[in-house]
C-alpha cells in the first residue's frame, strides 16, 4: 500500500541519516532521556587518562617520600582525585593501555541505577555486555588504589551497589 511505501521509505531515511551522521563523525548513542554519548565522550575519557596518568605518577612520587615542587604540573591533577575517587560508573576501565583507539563509546550504568554515564568500554559482540560485581569491585579497588584515593575512598568499593 501506499502508507506502508511512505512508511518504510521514512525509515530508510532516517537510517540513512544516521549513517551519513557517523560518516561526518557525528554519532549520537541515545542512553537515557537527557544523555546522548557522541565522539566527544572520546575526547573527554582521553582527558580523564591524561589525568589519571599524573596522578600515578604523584602516588608512586609519595610512596618513596620524595617531595614535589609546588610549581610542578602534577599538582594540577590533584584537584580532580576526589572526583575520580568517587566515581563508580566508569573509572574501572581507565588503566587499560588499549582502550583509546580500540573500545567504542559506550552507554554504562551499575546496579540498578537509572543515571548513566557515557564511556570508552571494550568492543563485544553483543549490544548489551555485563561485568560481574565482583569483577567490576576488583577494578575500582585497584584504580582507586594505583590513583592514590584515600583509605575511605578504596573502601567505599564495597558499598557499590551492583
Amino acid at each position: 500500500s501506499y502508507a506502508m511505501r511512505v512508511v518504510r521509505c521514512l525509515a530508510l531515511l532516517i537510517y540513512m541519516s544516521s549513517l551519513l551522521d557517523m560518516v561526518r563523525g557525528r554519532f549520537r548513542l541515545e542512553c537515557t532521556e537527557n544523555l546522548h554519548c557522541t565522539e566527544a565522550d572520546r575526547r573527554r575519557w582521553s582527558e580523564k587518562k591524561f589525568l589519571v596518568q599524573k596522578l600515578m605518577q604523584l602516588a608512586a612520587i609519595a610512596e618513596t617520600d620524595r617531595y614535589i615542587l609546588r610549581s610542578s604540573p602534577l599538582l594540577d591533577a590533584l584537584k580532580y582525585r576526589h572526583e575520580l575517587c568517587n566515581d563508580h560508573h566508569n573509572t574501572g576501565f581507565l588503566l587499560s593501555n588499549e582502550s583509546d583507539h580500540e573500545w567504542s563509546v559506550a552507554c554504562m550504568w551499575t546496579g540498578g541505577e537509572i543515571s548513566a554515564s557515557c564511556a570508552l568500554a571494550p568492543i563485544g559482540n553483543k549490544p548489551i555486555d555485563f561485568i560481574e560485581g565482583y569483577e567490576w569491585r576488583k577494578m575500582l579497588y585497584t584504580f582507586r588504589k594505583t590513583i592514590g584515593c584515600s583509605n575511605e575512598e578504596i573502601q567505599a568499593v564495597n558499598n557499590v551497589s551492583l
